[in-house]
């Protein structure tokens, strides 16, 4: 679980031992997150900005993600330590469409980890329907086909739930 959690939450503030504030970066959504410098030769050398261990890049984050969201166990511990709530604050942009929506995906197969986002008061719960309904509509009107399957997918399995069908309806 804390592997998942470390993957969506992004580098650590000051792991690349400059100034880094911690987290994705907007850029990790719509690059890859490598700068380039032109060596003296006149090639250019590549590096990377991003200092984890294995050196994960956002898209790659959140395949991993989806792997581990298939087990019912780390699904519900995963959306009872806060990951859904990260997953939403995650950058959006054309690296990230697919992933993220297979991890909507991944979350609403599981009824009991959807129970327990969807189980705090009733106007958290609303809240957080909300943005996940928010989230699948603007990926359904997206260019993305696998992520418009994956949302339309999340929707079907996510409708038998009021909060959602609320957040749905307003």
């Amino acid at each position: 679980t804390e592997v998942g959690l470390a993957l969506i939450h992004g580098p650590p503030a000051g792991c690349d031992g400059t100034d880094w504030p911690g987290g994705w970066p907007q850029e990790a959504a719509q690059q890859r997150l490598a700068t380039t410098s032109t060596a003296p030769d006149g090639s250019k050398t590549y590096s990377r900005r991003v200092g984890l261990p294995g050196n994960p890049q956002l898209p790659e984050s959140l395949a991993a993600l989806c792997s581990l969201l298939a087990h019912r166990k780390f699904c519900v511990t995963f959306v009872d330590r806060g990951g859904v709530k990260a997953l939403l604050a995650l950058p959006k942009g054309q690296l990230t469409h697919n992933g993220f929506n297979r991890c909507l995906f991944g979350v609403s197969q599981v009824s009991q980890a959807m129970e327990r986002l969807l189980a705090p008061p009733a106007s958290s719960a609303g809240v957080w329907a909300a943005r996940c309904v928010a989230a699948a509509l603007e990926a359904l009107d997206g260019g993305h086909d696998h992520a418009r399957r994956h949302a339309s997918l999340f929707l079907s399995l996510s409708f038998p739930f009021p909060a959602v069908l609320d957040a749905f309806d307003a």
